[in-house]
């Protein structure tokens, strides 16, 4: 029998060996496989409506800095969201070490390869959990979301669009890549985050190391060829207090938009999880905007070309 976890849910442990894992029921899966001689491990959401042989869309979600993924699982609720919405949800954790605490390597962690990582992972699911290769997607908050950036660089082939909350683009890295196709990208951040500002850097581990939110949204939309006059929209008064602009730069090349969701006076939360983030130590969060249904509604228009 499935054992339980911390909040209540099936949860299967399995290795991915030659046999890989064998997916039967929605529930939880932890996981591991090996890459570079390290043990990697992640946990597999499979959603309440999961059938064997149906092809569902996978939705890899980065954790932030000195966090795991059934942290991230927890403070997003986003299983819940794939059990309404019926796709695969996976949560990957990070081993990189910088100044003792965990990071992924999106470029400033060089001695472990999680592109790779990540790469392997989207193979094996595909193979293992019946997932659409087609309907791959990847979000993250502040590191995570950095490397959500560099995933959505480095295997844009193998990933359909990308989204981030609080996490840009390191620093030279922008002169630096290419992603072989325009990459459909959706972005939150916070003009009052004191740990990922708004007009770029980071605090502590990698201060002044990242592009600001404006350089990194302007980035994407050469990138893409979208307009450069976006449709803005003034969302309602967040019961919070906040202000939220939602920015749509349209007529990217493969209809790839790039949208934006400027909070203004927002801290360095995840948008509609208010109770995971205390405002002493993170700053206002918005509580209307839910992230995970907006990133969703958003990856759902996306499938890769047929020849990738």
């Amino acid at each position: 029998m499935p054992q339980k976890d911390i909040i209540g849910q099936d949860v299967s442990s399995a290795s991915t060996g030659s046999s890989g894992i064998d997916f039967k029921s929605p529930g939880n899966y932890d996981c591991t496989m090996i890459i570079d001689e390290r043990k990697r491990t992640y946990r597999v959401h499979m959603p309440r409506g999961f059938k064997a042989g149906k092809r569902l869309p996978l939705f890899i979600m980065m954790h932030g800095g000195q966090m795991t993924g059934i942290q991230m699982e927890r403070i997003t609720g986003l299983s819940d969201t794939a059990d309404d919405n019926n796709f695969v949800v996976v949560y990957p954790d990070a081993i990189g070490i910088y100044k003792g605490r965990l990071y992924w390597n999106d470029s400033r962690v060089p001695e472990v390869d999680d592109v790779k990582f990540i790469s392997a992972l989207i193979d094996k699911l595909t193979e293992s959990a019946d997932i659409d290769h087609r309907r791959v997607y990847v979000a993250g908050y502040s590191n995570g979301g950095g490397m959500a950036n560099f995933l959505g660089v480095a295997i844009s082939d193998k990933i359909a669009a990308i989204a981030s909350v609080a996490g840009t683009i390191v620093k030279d890295m922008d002169k630096k890549w290419q992603p072989k196709r325009p990459v459909p990208v959706l972005y939150f951040h916070g003009t009052a985050d004191q740990l990922a500002y708004y007009e770029g850097g980071t605090a502590g581990t990698f201060r002044g190391s990242s592009l600001s939110a404006e350089e990194f949204i302007q980035w994407w939309i050469n990138k893409n060829c979208c307009d450069c006059e976006p449709a803005c929209t003034d969302l309602e008064k967040d019961p919070s207090g906040l202000f939220v602009k939602c920015y749509i730069y349209g007529k990217g090349q493969e209809a790839a938009k790039v949208i934006f969701y400027r909070i203004e006076g927002g801290g360095h939360t995840w948008p509609g999880r208010p109770r995971f983030f205390p405002a002493k130590a993170y700053g206002k969060t918005a509580i209307n905007l839910n992230a995970n249904e907006i990133i969703w509604q958003f990856f759902k228009d996306y499938k890769l070309p047929v020849c990738t």
